[in-house]
């Protein structure tokens, strides 16, 4: 093996030599999971405005859902408070999106002047809690990024502006994918860990880096001055094996004394056959004291950066990878799994795919897989068959004692894992292979959702939800959040309980954040038009059993008069969503008003149009199950015809009997209606044909018998209602009017 891998090495691009390496798989021991895939709408629908506890704030200046540019990027749930920050606007808000205060902070005008035009607005990227009840807010500010301290209660400025060194650490254009995380390191000072990119050169950003800063809170005096954000340490600016056109996604993750990234870039190591794009995870030391001055990293550059490739693709012969990862959610249960949201390019058929990782598999990864490297220019990237440089960087060792060689190495071999980090189940373990390989007991290859159709933007997760259940709130570039669940054991592709759209009045924008509060049991979330609160359940809205537990919502039970939340005392089955467990009840029935004669003559020259009204409970689905003719007139067409009103619903059965044959016999039919919860009704009546001479007929007599027969269905249908009423009044089971042919009528 080792002689083709030297081969493979020796295979230089500019070369007229064509290697062909065959690898062939020898064994393979996990079978793929059958996969579920949704397509939107969604079996259950609803607006926002449907939902029962759901709220929504279009800002400070309510101008309504029909005006966009709003940019409600940036939401912070802080003791009870929902801080919003959108172009020009950082308002406080209740938990039912009642506004508390609000600010205007309008951007600095010097590039505007010089005729910028993607220099219009100051958007607040970044809120964050400070202590001593204050807040860490930072804004573009037209290319002319800040950071300001501001009162959680009022809003008002606390001091001056933090300056910034000579790089960017907060975000510097409103689109700008980067990544925060605030730790507080002593009663006045923070350490800060951002990816992001340093430099925007008049609206191009530039030198993209994962950084250590420092802000020091401590009140300034007249011989303390306010020192401003400064940066200790960044990864060095090497698009080839550091970082390449990073968009960084959700916060960074703190595991210990690591820090964990996830982002998308460009793929180096798959350049010589095209550009594209690979998610990313990757880890840097908390407490690393960065290179040695005047050497391969300064002092000032991080040396433990190490990155590895995140898969999530639908398996097969030819895997279809989810390339472009959009958000994270670390678990609240088990700090160990990250959900994460990818999504196809914008120029793609639209799809998307929801993966999970777990934080210990990734680290033992990083500190025994192989690296992947080129080590020369326009050789193909392979695998390292030595270590670098012991120990590793991602050991947190002191990074002042590598040698200038080592450094190197690190720099120019030991960058990229050449393991690819396996979408997991809850409860994966991975066993260490041969040469550092892993491979999961419990690892699975297929996504726990994928979703055709739309792109998935944000998600967030509530864990543990009735029998250990995990609910998945999914925000999508279609403007609408999907709600799915997991089961306890993941073994299942999660199961779409709802789609709830946040298209208010025609107008409807791409989720932009999310953030999810256990207090207010919602989610809230941030578009271009507004912040919308969805919550958790709104089981009073399902008002039949049928459709509480059609809805298979993980919070909802029937419990015997009502869907409630949170109940013990109810039941619902997610696994079958079965109305089977509902009750009887007394209205549970179908009735028929209009029935064809049990005899009903065909004229050879006539069509004959039969019409069946049946009724039942609005919200019971009545529908039609069969209409069975048998021979001479099978196959009668038929139309149907719906209606609801007043708490009923009415199905019009319209059926065609003017295709049977000639032929003397009868021939019968059977109409079968059905209603949620396998009730049935069935109608059954006769067609006899006649065979007698055409019947000449001028038009004029043709309309006349066409209003008789209209009359006479109005009258009979009158009719039936009269006894209808005339039962209810008088308590009676059942009414007829006798007729003189009937020997059994009843009155009983």
């Amino acid at each position: 093996m080792h002689s083709l891998r030297d081969m493979a090495r020796r295979c230089h691009l500019s070369s007229w030599t064509v290697c062909l390496i065959t690898f062939v798989s020898l064994c393979s021991c996990r079978e793929p999971q059958p996969l579920r895939t949704f397509q939107p709408p969604q079996k259950l629908s609803f607006n926002i405005k449907e939902i029962t506890g759901s709220a929504v704030t279009y800002g400070p200046n309510d101008s309504g859902p029909t005006s966009a540019g709003k940019f409600y990027r940036t939401l912070t749930l802080h003791n009870g408070t929902l801080f919003v920050g959108g172009k020009s606007q950082l308002f406080s808000a209740t938990e039912n999106l009642e506004i508390i205060r609000q600010v205007s902070i309008q951007p600095n005008s010097f590039f505007t002047e010089f005729g910028c035009k993607s220099c219009d607005g100051n958007f607040i990227r970044i809120i964050q809690p400070l202590s001593g009840g204050s807040l860490l807010e930072c804004g573009t500010n037209a290319l002319m990024p800040y950071c300001q301290e501001r009162s959680a209660v009022d809003l008002t400025t606390i001091g001056d502006p933090y300056e910034f060194s000579d790089d960017n650490v907060a975000p510097s254009l409103p689109e700008q994918n980067s990544s925060w995380l605030l730790l507080e390191d002593s009663d006045s000072a923070y350490q800060i860990f951002a990816g992001s990119h340093l430099v925007n050169s008049f609206g191009q950003l530039e030198e993209p880096a994962i950084l250590r800063a420092r802000l020091d809170t401590m009140t300034p005096g007249p011989e303390r001055p306010r020192t401003g954000i400064d940066v200790r340490l960044k990864t060095k600016d090497s698009p080839n094996t550091v970082l390449n056109g990073p968009q960084f996604v959700g916060d960074p993750i703190e595991y210990g004394n690591r820090i964990f990234f996830f982002f998308r870039e460009f793929a180096s190591e798959h350049i010589n056959s095209g550009r594209i794009m690979y998610s990313r995870v990757s880890m840097v030391c908390k407490d690393e004291l960065g290179g040695q001055p005047f050497t391969t990293y300064t002092d000032k550059q991080m040396v433990t950066f190490v990155k590895a490739r995140l898969v999530c693709s639908i398996p097969g012969k030819f895997p279809y990878h989810y390339n472009e990862i959009q958000d994270i959610h670390q678990s609240t249960a088990d700090p160990n799994v990250v959900f994460a949201v990818f999504a196809t390019g914008p120029n793609g058929v639209a799809s998307s795919a929801v993966c999970a990782y777990r934080l210990d598999e990734i680290q033992n990864m990083f500190l025994e897989s192989p690296f992947k490297a080129q080590e020369h220019d326009l050789m193909q990237w392979m695998e390292v068959l030595s270590e670098p440089v012991r120990p590793r960087q991602a050991e947190c060792p002191d990074t002042t004692t590598y040698s200038d060689a080592e450094y190197k190495a690190i720099l120019t071999l030991a960058q990229l894992i050449d393991d690819t980090v396996e979408n997991t189940r809850r409860c994966g373990k991975r066993t260490s292979l041969r040469g550092g390989r892993f491979r999961g007991a419990c690892s699975r290859i297929s996504p726990l959702l994928v979703s055709h159709g739309e792109r998935f933007t944000q998600i967030v997760v509530d864990e543990g939800v009735a029998n250990s259940t995990d609910v998945l709130f999914i925000g999508t570039e279609n403007g609408t959040v999907l709600k799915a669940y997991l089961s306890e054991d993941w073994s299942e592709e999660a199961r779409i309980v709802e789609e709830i759209s946040l298209d208010t009045d025609g107008l409807k924008a791409p989720v932009l954040t999310m953030v999810m509060s256990e207090a207010a049991r919602a989610v809230f979330v941030g578009t271009d038009i507004g912040v919308f609160k969805v919550p958790f359940q709104h089981c009073r809205d399902y008002t039949t059993c049928r459709s509480c537990l059609d809805a298979r919502d993980p919070y909802c039970t029937w419990t015997g008069d009502s869907c409630s939340y949170g109940s013990r005392d109810g039941f619902q089955d997610l696994e079958n969503g079965s109305s089977d467990l509902c009750p009887a009840r007394n209205n549970d029935k179908i009735v028929f008003h209009t029935v064809p004669p049990q005899s009903q003559h065909r004229s050879a020259n006539q069509p004959v149009n039969l019409y069946l009204v049946a009724e039942a409970p609005s919200g019971r689905n009545l529908r039609v199950v069969g209409v069975d003719c048998y021979p001479p007139c099978a196959n009668l067409p038929f139309t149907r015809f719906k209606s609801t009103s007043s708490g009923r619903q009415l199905l019009v059965l319209h059926i065609n009997g003017s295709s049977t044959e000639t032929s003397p016999r009868d021939c019968s039919c059977s109409s079968v209606f059905e209603i949620d919860g396998g009730v049935r009704g069935t109608a059954n009546f006769t067609l006899t044909a006649d065979n007698s001479n055409a019947v000449t007929a001028s038009e004029m007599d043709i309309q006349e018998l066409i209003e008789f027969d209209q009359k006479m269905a109005k009258y009979e249908y009158e009719l039936q209602e009269w006894k209808n009423k005339v039962a209810q009044s008088c308590e009676l089971r059942n009414l007829q009017v006798c007729s003189t042919a009937s020997d059994n009528c009843l009155t009983t």
